[in-house]
């Protein structure tokens, strides 16, 4: 069996600025899923992303939605930044804290709800 290259190049502001892009949409996509999934909330997931560049790098911004099991999508706590050549992306405990503190607001937990919630977040990064 053939194997096939995902990579391509992604043309910047000017025919010389290109950057290198070795990881598809779909993977960027799943890995944020798995991650989200696993670390933040499995009451999240990602959405299709959209690729960007900055500073000569390729990137995917991976959009991460919260889904409530009675109305579906309830809406979108944030983005995650994807290198398009490494697939790298913060997977801090900060970040996830992040997004789920914003998950934890837009369905409008009270203060002490979103205190007790977040003692899995206070033990710090490895």
């Amino acid at each position: 069996m053939q194997s096939v290259s995902t990579g391509f190049r992604l043309l910047g502001n000017t025919p010389n600025d290109l950057c290198e892009v070795e990881i598809d949409a779909p993977t960027a996509r799943r890995m944020v899923a798995a991650w989200v999934g696993m670390d933040v909330s499995y009451m999240m997931n990602s959405d299709k992303p959209a690729l960007g560049q900055e500073n000569g790098r390729a990137f995917w911004l991976v959009p991460v939605l919260l889904f409530s099991s009675t109305h579906g999508v309830t809406g979108q706590v944030g983005m995650v930044k994807v290198d398009a050549v490494t697939g790298e992306f913060d997977r801090s405990k900060t970040a996830a804290r992040t997004l789920f503190m914003a998950g934890c607001t837009l369905t409008g937990m009270s203060a002490d709800d979103l205190s007790q919630a977040l003692q899995h977040f206070e033990q710090p990064d490895p």
